[in-house]
């Protein structure tokens, strides 16, 4: 069961990485690697699964939330691999096919029952 918990933004990860950044213009590179990472399942959801072990309060405070889950775990996944910003990665996700999106969504939810699961995350790892 989700349950709310909201964490101060000033102690996110995803934060402190630069996820949140708007940049003009945009980094094509980071487009491209964020097209290549959601394109690629398996690489994606180790991926998605370190970034959720190394930045647990990101994770708590956006995979606690009753929306936005899926979104959240691409855009910090590329972020965390290469350093791409959400908007980069909202770009990236504009050109991947339907079936690429319907793909890398089925290993978003796979890891949103995984953490909701309390296999991922650090209490997973440390028993908290």
């Amino acid at each position: 069961m989700m349950t709310l918990t909201t964490r101060p933004w000033d102690r996110w990860e995803d934060y402190g990485a630069g996820m949140y950044e708007h940049l003009i213009p945009l980094r094509a590179g980071k487009v491209r690697d964020s097209i290549r990472l959601l394109s690629d399942p398996g690489h994606f959801s180790e991926t998605a699964r370190e970034m959720i072990r190394e930045w647990p309060e990101a994770a708590r405070h956006n995979l606690n939330l009753p929306s936005g889950r899926r979104s959240w775990i691409g855009q910090a996944s590329c972020c965390y691999c290469h350093g791409a910003t959400s908007e980069e990665t909202c770009h990236a996700w504009g050109r991947l096919a339907n079936g690429t999106q319907r793909r890398a969504n089925q290993v978003a939810d796979q890891i949103t029952d995984e953490y909701d699961r309390g296999v991922l995350g650090a209490e997973a790892l440390f028993g908290l």
